[in-house]
């Protein structure tokens, strides 16, 4: 089993049914909400049932930044 669940959102695109869905799945599990995509506009907002202290990193896979941060959220 995993010991920390990385859920990994879009965050140039709204949230949708699937992403809360997700959320609702990870709410009782150690997990760190990852937002990729940083390069682009957001357009995700987080509804504030899902703002707790689990840690959020954005990143872009893409232009390889905030992977260090999301490195030193795992540990």
């Amino acid at each position: 089993l995993a010991e920390v669940v990385l859920l990994v959102l879009d965050s140039s695109s709204p949230l949708m049914a699937e992403d809360i869905e997700l959320l609702d799945l990870v709410q009782t599990k150690k997990h760190v909400l990852v937002l990729n995509k940083k390069d682009l506009a957001t357009q995700l907002e987080l509804p504030k049932k899902y703002q707790t202290d689990t840690p959020v990193v954005s990143i872009s896979a893409l232009e390889d930044l905030g992977i260090e941060t999301l490195y030193d959220a795992l540990e």
